[in-house]
């Protein structure tokens, strides 16, 4: 395995799918795979992967997409701070993650319609699960 496969190519992929499936034997706590992607039980389920895929987006919707682990909170911080013109009492007294929830988890995939615009909302999905209206709208997005 010393090249990268390339994409498309299933044979190349494979054995990095069987790989990937022996160490995720071995990992505690449960998992499930939605699209061939593994996902912690409890945090996530199918039914809230799917609606965040199939989401319906607002042209002023904000998302923040990034990477586990790269300054995520720091953004939603920021951005929030921008949508209230620099007040920073809507930090002070409302949780992040009613600020901006996580499109994919359950918690935050089944409260989605009840956000006030502009929402802003959080996603570590990557793009091939990602909302596909975003890509027909004028929703914003900051990436890390």
């Amino acid at each position: 395995m010393d090249e990268p496969a390339e994409p498309g190519n299933q044979a190349a992929w494979d054995p990095y799918e069987k790989n990937i499936s022996e160490i995720s034997q071995n990992l505690s706590g449960e998992y499930f795979r939605y699209k061939g992607i593994l996902f912690p039980v409890g945090f996530y389920s199918p039914e809230s992967i799917s609606i965040a895929e199939n989401s319906e987006v607002q042209d002023d919707d904000i998302f923040i997409i990034t990477y586990p682990k790269s300054g995520t909170n720091w953004m939603i911080e920021i951005l929030s701070l921008i949508l209230k013109d620099g007040d920073p009492s809507w930090i002070r007294s409302v949780p992040i993650w009613k600020r901006s929830p996580w499109c994919e988890v359950v918690m935050g995939a089944f409260s989605l319609p009840d956000q006030p615009s502009p929402r802003l909302m959080s996603s570590h999905l990557p793009i091939q699960l990602f909302t596909k209206a975003f890509f027909n709208s004028k929703a914003k997005a900051q990436t890390g």
